[in-house]
């Protein structure tokens, strides 16, 4: 059953003098498809994952995943 998701994740930005630092940004998405337990795709916007270092998702009954992106289009 499709559910509405929040998408957390960390990209890497760098300053006017090239230092590292980590920033997040957050989206929502929506699970499409449960294949197991602990396992579906989520939807979501490409500008929410794009350089994406580490993507979380956080389901509406306030579990948190760990999640990877599998493939993206930013033409749409």
């Amino acid at each position: 059953m499709p559910s509405v998701v929040s998408v957390t994740t960390e990209i890497v930005v760098y300053d006017i003098f090239q230092e590292e630092h980590k920033q997040t940004a957050a989206g929502s998405g929506f699970l499409i498809r449960s294949e197991e337990k602990y396992e579906g795709y989520i939807v979501t916007n490409n500008h929410v994952v794009q350089n994406a270092e580490s993507v979380q998702v956080k389901l509406a009954d306030g579990r948190t995943f760990p999640a990877n992106t599998v493939g993206t289009r930013c033409s749409n």
